[in-house]
């Protein structure tokens, strides 16, 4: 027998009181059932605030991971079983202690797009969205970075009073936006010459200094907003595209790369939602030390910020 799915997951999320938390990058058949939407900094903020019941995360591992350091006493679950973001994948304790050794005077910062055991070794957790603003408010010269070595080149250049090291290394970094390269930039550019052009930081050096605009997910939702411009390209996953449509019908959105896909994003569906909410599925856990650890360089990210 089949289901309609939409309407079941709104009354499952009435009845057991969600909030339903969206990234930027899920598939649009989710749009019609989710509570807010935004980028891994906005859904964090979002997290800290709730006061419903449960938490249902549509995005990767570490973003329902910082929800439940945040929400502690909160159920937290995630739309698919296995949503696991690479990258987060790359930074391991281990790593961590053998850089701190190395450079002891110096702060260990962690992008958010890790997993909650190196954000437990941080001093502080910054997004793509903020990592420039906070960085520069430390008091240390050295900054140990990790995992995203494109973004720490492009701190490093917005705040060059400070040495950036970057953690595990220049390899680190996101699969997804590691494929983009200056030739699908020039591809798209000459078929839309008056496109104004968006660039994750996550994307080569290169391309962001080729780009009209560096930004995270949530500056990109913004600036359609900011300028005068009817056509842009975006230089993020593919998913970018469908959200900034949906929120801006009159204008033209470009993907930099049409193969530009997180295929873990992917994995969230109506029906994979449907089943998590239904059965109590995918519900997060961390162990408490390492929740007790990670939640001061969380906060202290959301207090810079």
């Amino acid at each position: 027998m089949s289901i309609d799915l939409v309407s079941e997951i709104l009354r499952l999320k009435e009845e057991k009181d969600y909030v339903i938390l969206c990234h930027n990058y899920s598939s649009p058949t989710l749009y019609p059932i989710a509570d807010y939407f935004g980028d891994s900094l906005g859904l964090s903020k979002l997290a800290a605030k709730t006061s419903a019941s449960r938490i249902m995360f549509i995005g990767v591992t570490f973003m329902a991971e910082t929800a439940l350091i945040l929400s502690p006493e909160t159920m937290v679950q995630q739309a698919s079983s296995s949503p696991h973001c690479p990258m987060a994948a790359q930074l391991k304790q281990e790593q961590i202690k053998e850089f701190i050794e190395k450079y002891p005077e110096a702060a260990v910062v962690t992008y958010v797009n890790t997993r909650a055991e190196a954000k437990a070794l941080s001093d502080v957790c910054v997004t793509s969205a903020n990592a420039d603003r906070i960085i520069s408010q430390l008091d240390e010269q050295q900054i140990l970075f990790g995992p995203d070595a494109n973004l720490a080149a492009y701190v490093q250049k917005r705040v060059p009073e400070k040495e950036i090291i970057p953690m595990p290394g220049p390899r680190g970094g996101c699969y997804v936006h590691r494929q983009f390269k200056l030739e699908h930039f020039e591809q798209v550019k000459a078929q839309h010459p008056d496109a104004i052009s968006m660039m994750h930081p996550e994307a080569s050096t290169v391309l962001q200094d080729t780009s009209d605009y560096v930004l995270s997910t949530g500056g990109m939702e913004r600036l359609p907003t900011e300028i005068d411009a009817q056509e842009f390209i975006v230089g993020t996953e593919i998913g970018m595209v469908d959200r900034l449509a949906h929120l801006f019908p009159d204008k033209n959105f470009y993907p930099l790369f049409t193969g530009g896909i997180c295929y873990q994003q992917k994995k969230n569906t109506l029906y994979s939602l449907y089943e998590a909410m239904a059965f109590d599925r995918n519900v997060v856990r961390l162990d408490p030390d390492i929740l007790l650890r990670a939640t001061a360089p969380i906060e202290r990210m959301l207090e810079l910020s």
